[in-house]
């Protein structure tokens, strides 16, 4: 039996994410995104391991496997695919699977199953020409610039790309339907950068923000002096958006237009009401990481690129697995946080298993807060604790700070974490 296995997957990085995971851990592997082309090559090489997926437009995966036990009745097949209804799991159980893996998966449990069938790194097989390019080509970037941010490696990621630009292209305000913990931040700052508004950090606030006159002073202080600025506008944890807040606050862009008309107000918002739908156009979704695997790949080795140059680190090949096993389901947020952290308990080392399981057991952080009002002080206060953790990583120690701070060094509070230190440019207000 031949030890090449064969992936097939509509999504075509998400297909390479897999083989790359295989051939890390030894095995051969080839790549395939159309059924009817996957038929055709299991008739013309030697296989002896099927990875299939489930949900694809040319055929679903149970009409795959009726046309493959054609061909090779007893050749062992592993569906990973979403969410699989019972009618779905009753159709490939009798046709023979011997797996099947929901997205995410199990990544130890999946090897030991591969490892059942086939062996580990037979040359005779790993022919580069049986390869599709490992390159995404189904959906073409229609956004202005080369992404500096954010990632485009699943055709799920680069089609809502494609339809932001669009949209704040030629609208003042932007709905994103996007989980918490999502990277609101890195679309935020890429945004800016298709639309020019170069070295110009994003606002942030939240809508119970918005009911306060304060908050709309401070939205208009900074409008007034005609900067263009994006503004994120959010929900806090544990909370729900009625529709009129979202509502009110339109109204009120369109009385002060001829004042905010340079901004660009991007709603992010976990839970989408009814009465919102009316109001604007259709959300853009952008799906959770955990259904996003190439992508998380591109962030986790960009967060880790970023760190300070004593705490940039590696991951070992088991922290890989449990880095694409786990849900995630903090999406962005979590993993920079618990990459941060990792990168400290794994002291000189590579960050290995046990260093980022701690680190993801070890979840801390602070929520945006809610209030009914907001004077310019709190507003600047939060976006310093902001900035730090943007920097420094929620483990930042005081020296580091200091080198942040430059001139306003000298009011670093020792006894004071980095996030926890007093308002170090109190001369931006007049409250002290």
């Amino acid at each position: 039996m031949s030890n090449l296995i064969l992936i097939l997957d509509d999504e075509l990085s998400y297909a390479n994410m897999l083989s790359e995971l295989l051939e890390d851990s030894g095995y051969v592997t080839d790549v395939c995104t159309n059924p009817h082309v996957a038929l055709e090559r299991l008739q013309e090489n030697s296989y002896g391991l099927i990875i299939s997926d489930f949900k694809m437009p040319e055929c679903d995966g149970a009409e795959f496997i009726l046309q493959l036990r054609k061909i090779l009745p007893q050749i062992p097949v592993i569906v990973v695919s979403g969410l699989m209804g019972k009618p779905d799991l009753l159709r490939v159980a009798n046709i023979g699977v011997e797996l099947v893996l929901e997205k995410p998966f199990n990544v130890p449990a999946f090897l030991d199953f591969v490892g059942e069938h086939v062996q580990r790194g037979d040359e005779s097989v790993a022919d580069s020409s049986l390869r599709v390019e490992k390159t995404e080509t189904e959906i073409v970037a229609e956004y202005p610039t080369p992404l500096k941010f954010l990632a485009d490696r699943t055709p799920s990621s680069k089609t809502f790309l494609n339809h932001l630009w669009k949209r704040v292209d030629k609208s003042l305000h932007t709905i994103l339907h996007i989980p918490r913990g999502g990277e609101v931040d890195l679309i935020a700052r890429e945004v800016a950068q298709w639309l020019g508004f170069s070295g110009s950090d994003p606002l942030q606030f939240t809508y119970g923000q918005l009911q306060s006159e304060e908050t709309l002073g401070v939205i208009k202080s900074f409008a007034s002096n005609g900067e263009s600025k994006i503004v994120i506008l959010n929900v806090p944890e544990g909370t729900t958006l009625e529709g009129p807040a979202l509502e009110t606050f339109y109204e009120w862009t369109k009385v002060q237009f001829g004042l905010v008309k340079h901004l660009r107000f991007i709603h992010a918002l976990p839970n989408i009401p009814d009465a919102i739908k009316s109001t604007s156009e259709e959300p853009l979704l952008l799906p959770g990481l955990n259904e996003r695997l190439a992508d998380l790949s591109v962030y986790a080795k960009k967060i880790l690129a970023d760190l300070p140059k004593e705490r940039s680190k590696d991951l070992t090949l088991e922290a890989v697995k449990l880095l694409l096993q786990h849900p995630w389901s903090g999406n962005y947020s979590e993993l920079s946080g618990s990459l941060y952290r990792a990168s400290v308990y794994a002291g000189n080392e590579k960050i290995g298993v046990s260093a980022l399981g701690k680190a993801i057991e070890d979840q801390h952080g602070d929520a945006l807060p809610e209030a009914s009002n907001l004077n310019l002080k709190s507003f600047l206060h939060a976006e310093q604790k902001r900035f730090v953790r943007d920097h420094l990583g929620e483990a930042s120690d005081i020296e580091a700070l200091r080198e942040l701070a430059g001139s306003k060094a000298d009011r670093i509070q020792a006894d004071r974490s980095p996030l926890e230190q007093p308002l170090l440019f109190s001369e931006l207000t007049s409250a002290k």
